[in-house]
């Protein structure tokens, strides 16, 4: 057992190439204003969010939103409307309100949401759709998907309510749902 342990060690050292030395510190010449210093041409994109509320977009997604206005990018979001609208637009995003139950499970509803997701991104025709929570990710990829934007990021930062307890219910509305992850 030893022996195969010292073999596959030997194997390893010997396949990692040997680091190259660090650079002393008079060589470092690092640029600290960051990205927004740089001199490149990069082409401005129409960028959608959609998440199930503005409070989570304008509280955990403000940074990314003002980074991508002051990149010189069109920002819209999608979201039901609530008190942080005011907010969004003072980042410099444009807002549209969209009609969406984060819990609800009525297959009317949420028909009538992935429609108006279609409808609304064949209107803006974004370059890039980035969806966050569990409802906006399904929906909103697979309305990108059918309206054929190039570009579709999901983010899913928690379980969700759906992961916590145990009732049957839940259970199969769990398996339903990373079904339809597998999908995307």
């Amino acid at each position: 057992h030893r022996a195969c342990v010292r073999f596959f060690l030997h194997l390893t050292i010997r396949s990692c190439p040997a680091r190259p030395p660090y650079p002393k510190a008079s060589e470092k010449r690092l640029n600290m204003r960051g990205i927004d210093s740089l001199n490149v041409n990069v082409e401005t994109k129409k960028i959608l969010l959609i998440c199930n509320s503005d409070g989570a977009l304008a509280v955990f997604r403000g940074p990314l939103i003002k980074a991508l206005v002051r990149a010189g990018n069109e920002v819209v979001t999608l979201c039901p409307r609530s008190t942080y609208f005011g907010a969004l637009k003072a980042m410099g995003a444009r807002t549209i309100e969209v009609e969406l139950s984060r819990h609800s499970v009525s297959a009317f509803s949420n028909l009538v949401f992935l429609c108006s997701l279609i409808v609304i991104i064949q209107r803006e025709r974004p370059d890039v759709v980035h969806s966050f929570t569990h409802k906006a990710v399904i929906f909103g990829s697979f309305a990108a998907r059918l309206v054929g934007v190039k570009t579709i990021v999901a983010t899913v930062t928690g379980l969700g309510s759906l992961f916590v307890g145990s009732k049957s219910w839940r259970q199969i509305l769990r398996r339903v749902l990373v079904w339809q992850y597998r999908l995307l």
